[in-house]
Formats: C-alpha cells, sequence, structure tokens
C-alpha cells in the first residue's frame, strides 16, 4: 500500500478519488480484523 501510494505520488497520478478509495479499504480491513478479534474474544465467554 506504501507503496502504491509513493509510486502515485511521484508519477502525480495521485488524485482525491484514489487516496479515498485507498483509505476506505485500509479502513475496512483494518475493520475486519477487529471485528473477528471481538467475535474470537465473545466466543471463549
Amino acid at each position: 500500500m506504501k507503496t502504491w501510494l509513493i509510486k502515485e505520488l511521484n508519477e502525480g497520478n495521485l488524485d482525491f478519488r484514489k487516496l479515498e478509495w485507498m483509505l476506505f479499504n485500509l479502513l475496512i480491513g483494518v475493520f475486519r480484523h477487529l471485528m473477528a478479534e471481538i467475535l474470537e474474544a465473545i466466543d471463549l465467554f
């Protein structure tokens, strides 16, 4: 992800839409991971 961002910046191809898409997908990945951790913790009780 970081490499893609640096490449886009260097090439002048980064716009707000691409940045928004990247951040959205990153946050969805974080949310999925956290949700799995929470649900696994709930299963232990």
